[in-house]
Protein backbone atom coordinates (compact mmCIF):
# COMPACT_ATOMS: atom_id res chain seq x y z
CA UNK A 1 0.00 0.00 0.00
CA UNK A 2 2.80 2.40 0.90
CA UNK A 3 4.64 1.56 -2.33
CA UNK A 4 1.54 2.33 -4.39
CA UNK A 5 1.12 5.66 -2.60
CA UNK A 6 4.77 6.63 -3.11
CA UNK A 7 4.66 5.64 -6.81
CA UNK A 8 1.53 7.74 -7.29
CA UNK A 9 3.14 10.66 -5.49
CA UNK A 10 6.27 10.43 -7.66
CA UNK A 11 4.16 10.17 -10.84
CA UNK A 12 2.12 13.23 -9.89
CA UNK A 13 5.31 15.17 -9.12
CA UNK A 14 6.83 14.26 -12.50
CA UNK A 15 3.67 15.21 -14.35
CA UNK A 16 3.56 18.55 -12.53
CA UNK A 17 7.23 19.14 -13.32
CA UNK A 18 6.65 18.35 -16.99
CA UNK A 19 3.66 20.69 -17.22
CA UNK A 20 5.66 23.45 -15.52
CA UNK A 21 8.61 23.06 -17.92
CA UNK A 22 6.27 23.03 -20.93
CA UNK A 23 4.49 26.16 -19.72
CA UNK A 24 7.71 28.03 -19.00
CA UNK A 25 9.05 27.07 -22.42
CA UNK A 26 5.93 28.37 -24.17
CA UNK A 27 6.11 31.65 -22.25
CA UNK A 28 9.77 32.09 -23.24
CA UNK A 29 8.89 31.31 -26.84
CA UNK A 30 6.17 33.96 -26.95
CA UNK A 31 8.51 36.51 -25.35
CA UNK A 32 11.04 35.69 -28.07
CA UNK A 33 8.41 36.22 -30.76
CA UNK A 34 7.62 39.61 -29.25
CA UNK A 35 11.26 40.71 -29.49
CA UNK A 36 11.63 39.28 -33.00
CA UNK A 37 8.44 41.10 -34.00
CA UNK A 38 7.24 37.98 -35.77
CA UNK A 39 4.17 35.94 -35.05
CA UNK A 40 4.47 32.20 -34.34
CA UNK A 41 4.44 30.04 -37.49
CA UNK A 42 1.51 27.93 -36.31
CA UNK A 43 -0.78 30.96 -36.53
CA UNK A 44 -0.37 30.92 -40.32
CA UNK A 45 -0.09 27.15 -40.74
CA UNK A 46 -2.04 24.90 -38.37
CA UNK A 47 -0.33 21.82 -39.86
CA UNK A 48 2.81 22.86 -37.97
CA UNK A 49 0.94 22.37 -34.70
CA UNK A 50 0.53 18.67 -35.54
CA UNK A 51 3.88 18.10 -37.25
CA UNK A 52 6.06 19.50 -34.45
CA UNK A 53 4.98 17.08 -31.69
CA UNK A 54 4.86 14.22 -34.21
CA UNK A 55 8.47 14.91 -35.19
CA UNK A 56 9.58 14.86 -31.55
CA UNK A 57 7.68 11.62 -30.89
CA UNK A 58 9.28 9.89 -33.89
CA UNK A 59 12.76 11.10 -32.94
CA UNK A 60 12.27 9.76 -29.39
CA UNK A 61 11.10 6.45 -30.85
CA UNK A 62 14.27 6.30 -32.97
CA UNK A 63 16.41 6.99 -29.90
CA UNK A 64 14.68 4.13 -28.06
CA UNK A 65 15.43 1.76 -30.93
CA UNK A 66 11.85 1.57 -32.19
CA UNK A 67 10.67 1.89 -35.81
CA UNK A 68 13.96 0.73 -37.32
CA UNK A 69 12.35 0.08 -40.72
CA UNK A 70 10.90 3.58 -40.82
CA UNK A 71 14.27 5.07 -39.90
CA UNK A 72 16.01 3.27 -42.76
CA UNK A 73 13.26 4.37 -45.17
CA UNK A 74 13.66 7.99 -44.15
Amino acid sequence: MLCLYSCTLIHNSLVSLGVAHFSIGRIIQFIDHYFEERQPAFIDDMMGVAIGPLFIAVELAFLCGLCKALRTDI
